[in-house]
């Protein structure tokens, strides 16, 4: 329906509709392999990028429960969010 319409612009990288549905399919391909399913509980740790959105939307097809942490945040600080939130797989 809106494919070829952009749906994502960051730091000048745009993408269609299309290309996220695409590149999150793809992505959520690796994210399978590394083990996640349903109810898995992922962490992604990065910047707000363009791979972030794709790696939230590929855990969230997957059926992931899915949260966002800072890079800049200290190895304690994320330490913490992985066992308050009960990670199972962090993204870096």
């Amino acid at each position: 329906m809106h494919g070829g319409r952009p749906a994502l612009s960051i730091a000048g990288r745009r993408l269609t509709h299309s290309e996220v549905a695409e590149r999150s399919v793809r992505v959520a391909g690796s994210l399978h392999k590394l083990g996640v399913a349903a109810g898995t509980r992922v962490m992604v740790v990065a910047d707000v990028d363009l791979d972030v959105v794709l790696a939230y939307l590929a855990a969230l097809r997957l059926g992931a429960v899915t949260s966002l942490a800072h890079p800049g945040y200290t190895t304690g600080e994320i330490g913490r969010l992985v066992a308050v939130g009960r990670s199972d797989v962090q993204v870096p």
